[in-house]
């Protein structure tokens, strides 16, 4: 979990393992700070200092060493118009800016909303490559938000590795998208890179066996990740839709949990919302303004799934959850999803997003054992619309080290932060 200052995680999930250098960088995000652009090359050049808001105090020849080094191996892929411009131009921003890419997503009315990193290492002293592949919830920007991210680490292995086509097929999209066209290097570049994520076996975190991508919106197809029949689910979402949710209920009531955003539970209304088990939120965001619950039928409520595109503004801080989760249990076994993914009906119907799910025993990673850490979680009352304070039992977990596949410092932590976060 990212917390709402742990920008500095950002940077760990891109460092080179021990003995490697970043040989080739494809990012994407849905809203770009072009100050925070300078986040990747410094990653990679193992710089890491940083002020709270995550801005480098590095040396500034040591900065413009970094990005000079490192920007022409950078490509990162945004939302048309959601670019963040720096009030004073900063000439070392004009080593980044060739790096990007304005994306308009195939599906009218959708938005480019994955934020994925696919990284390439070499290794300094010999041939030998390492790959990386981030998911994470969280934007190129300076937002303090809480967010997850997920890394995974990989080897070239045997070919035919047919569980990361999805990620493949997700790069190889991406040129077709830019408003204007790539250059030939760079198709060459993604085309090789696709190609080799064909021979890549990613490492899992601790207590997962399996796992799944998912990518939604690069062509006609309209994908639905989660099983059909479900004992339980957790949904973590900041932006939600009636629709979604019922389709994620698949006809269960009573068993589900819900942890969102105050405004957001308010706009569905109770009606909405009768159906599920537990609804929380944070703690920080229960002194949020709480917007008036809708009158009649939650249909009839304001669509939350327009605030998805509004809410989160070039150059707006957005303050409160913003990660994405989806837990099912599927009686011993459970599924987990974590990515860019809203529980709306844009982010499964037209949206350009990424997931990754991940597989493990129920004993081990079930619902319980996620939200088991709640000291940050408040209850929400769905029928009053007023949070009361969670007296739910708190279990420690001490995170063991995770150097390929993990969590981000701790894989199911809410912790208590009192800073908010953007």
């Amino acid at each position: 979990m990212l917390e709402p200052e742990g920008r500095q995680l950002l940077l760990d999930a891109l460092r080179p393992p021990a003995g490697f250098g970043l040989d080739r960088a494809i990012g994407t995000t849905y809203t770009l700070d072009l100050t925070a652009l300078l986040t990747a090359p410094v990653g990679f050049a193992l710089l890491d200092r940083e002020a709270s808001d995550g801005r480098s105090t590095a040396d500034p020849v040591a900065l413009l060493d970094a990005v000079r080094r490192n920007a022409e191996r950078i490509d990162i892929f945004c939302q048309a118009g959601a670019i963040a411009l720096p009030s004073n131009y900063q000439p070392i921003l004009t080593y980044v800016e060739q790096s990007i890419h304005e994306v308009v997503p195939p599906s009218p009315g959708a938005i480019f909303h994955p934020k994925v990193w696919v990284i390439r290492y070499r290794e300094t002293a010999g041939q030998q490559l390492r790959y990386r592949l981030l998911v994470l919830s969280r934007n190129l920007t300076f937002d303090r938000s809480w967010d997850t991210v997920l890394r995974l680490d990989g080897a070239p292995g045997s070919r035919g590795w047919d569980a990361n086509e999805p990620i493949a097929r997700f790069l190889r999209a991406l040129p077709a998208m830019t408003r204007e066209p790539v250059t030939d290097g760079l198709a060459r570049d993604i085309e090789a890179l696709a190609d080799e994520l064909n021979g890549v076996r990613f490492e899992l975190p601790a207590d997962f066996d399996s796992y799944q991508l998912w990518a939604f919106g690069i062509d006609a197809t309209r994908s639905w990740p989660f099983p059909r029949k479900v004992d339980r689910m957790l949904v973590v979402s900041p932006f939600l839709t009636q629709g979604c949710l019922q389709r994620l209920a698949g006809g269960r009531s009573g068993t589900d949990v819900l942890v969102s955003r105050p405004e957001s539970l308010d706009a569905l209304g109770s009606v909405a919302l009768a159906t599920m088990h537990e609804t929380l939120i944070l703690s920080g965001d229960s002194e949020a303004p709480v917007m008036p619950e809708a009158d009649g039928d939650a249909r009839e409520a304001p669509d939350p799934a327009t605030t998805e595109a509004t809410a989160v503004r070039p150059g707006v801080e957005l303050r409160g959850l913003h990660a994405k989760l989806f837990v099912a249990e599927v009686g011993e076994r459970t599924h987990v999803w974590t990515g860019s993914a809203n529980a709306t009906d844009a982010a499964f119907g037209g949206n350009v997003e990424f997931l990754v799910e991940l597989r493990g025993r129920t004993d081990r990673i079930g619902i319980d054992r996620v939200i088991g850490h709640t000291e940050s979680l408040s209850w929400r009352d769905s029928r009053t619309s007023s949070a009361r304070p969670s007296h739910m039992c708190s279990t420690s977990s001490t995170d063991r080290a995770r150097p390929s596949g993990s969590w981000s410092r701790t894989r199911w932590d809410w912790a208590r932060r009192s800073s908010p976060e953007g």
